[in-house]
């Protein structure tokens, strides 16, 4: 991508998927599926895209959409996996800061907010 339109100055993860399932009867394909895309994907592309695009600029933005799941354990939604899942990307977000980029999220579901870079 960045080879064909140059390089990326924000990265956007916007994917996710969710699977009902009390937790006591989530089959793991199901949550291996959960996972793969809603947490291993994010830190995937956050890794490629910065090691490619913001590391050597010494600048980029990471953008996660996460959820308010990710902060609440106790909603009587069963999808277990998603919860796990985007609390594992909410959490990815600081983490890789110093590293990746300047990283931001948002917790709205259907709703993200675009944060200008801190001085």
């Amino acid at each position: 991508m960045a080879d064909h339109y140059g390089t990326i100055d924000i990265l956007v993860n916007n994917a996710g998927t969710s699977w009902g399932a009390a937790a006591e009867e989530h089959p793991i394909d199901a949550w291996n599926r959960v996972m793969n895309l809603n947490a291993t994907g994010v830190f995937m592309l956050s890794q490629a895209v910065a090691n490619r695009c913001f590391i050597p600029r010494r600048s980029g933005n990471i953008i996660v959409i996460a959820s308010t799941a990710a902060l609440r354990a106790g909603m009587q939604m069963k999808a277990v996996a998603y919860y796990s899942s985007k609390a594992a990307a909410l959490h990815l977000t600081p983490r890789a800061r110093r590293r990746m980029g300047t990283v931001r999220h948002s917790r709205q579901p259907r709703f993200a907010r675009a944060f200008s870079r801190r001085k």
